[in-house]
């Protein structure tokens, strides 16, 4: 019978355990807020999830229904956009959510699935019509002036493309770099484009986003 707990999986719980042990000692042992108690719970629940993506893989059944269901839900967030009330008085994009950043990392999630659906189709209209959902909501993501996503998108994006192509072109040292530089890269454009004038800040911005 296979089995799922080998020799990492195994150090991998150990681990969680032990920072589920640490979170919850210093909950109990210091004047934690609610909100700091919410980043454990968040954290703990991410390392998790990572775990189960990996050793649990899904089905192609289900990763085609999954990849269907996005498609609907980003010509949604398209067809939603052309309506009033998406946008917050300081005129930043919610789609109805409570805060932009919300909004954002929802569709990065999306998108992360758009990228995978395009690489993944064969047909050209298929594609064609994949290209112009994602580039709607590479929009949108901008509209919400979230950079983290940004960062985060271009990471991810990096590693399906990949894991796509991994038997074309091999993992070398330029790719390496390549990851490396990206953050820093994205940091320093986003400076000389603040200072240039061409993005404005806010105070929400600098604190939320």
């Amino acid at each position: 019978r296979h089995t799922y707990i080998t020799e990492e999986n195994r150090f991998l719980l150990i681990t969680l355990f032990c920072i589920a042990i640490l979170s919850f000692v210093s909950v109990f042992r210091g004047k934690v807020s609610f909100d700091y108690i919410k980043k454990y719970i968040i954290y703990l629940t991410t390392l998790i999830s990572f775990y189960l993506a990996v050793n649990l893989p899904p089905e192609k059944k289900s990763i085609r229904l999954l990849l269907n269901l996005n498609l609907v839900i980003s010509t949604a967030y398209v067809i939603r956009f052309f309506f009033p009330g998406v946008y917050t008085p300081g005129g930043r994009l919610t789609f109805d959510f409570s805060n932009s950043n919300f909004v954002a990392m929802w569709l990065f999630v999306s998108a992360l699935l758009l990228i995978y659906t395009f690489v993944t189709m064969k047909t050209r209209r298929s594609r064609f019509y994949v290209a112009v959902l994602l580039g709607f909501l590479c929009y949108f993501i901008y509209k919400t002036e979230a950079r983290n996503i940004w960062i985060a998108l271009g990471i991810a994006a990096f590693f399906i493309l990949y894991k796509v192509f991994e038997k074309k072109y091999p993992y070398n040292k330029v790719s390496i770099v390549a990851m490396m530089l990206y953050p820093m890269l994205f940091a320093l454009g986003y400076i000389f484009l603040f200072e240039a004038g061409i993005l404005e800040s806010n105070r929400e911005m600098i604190e939320y986003g």
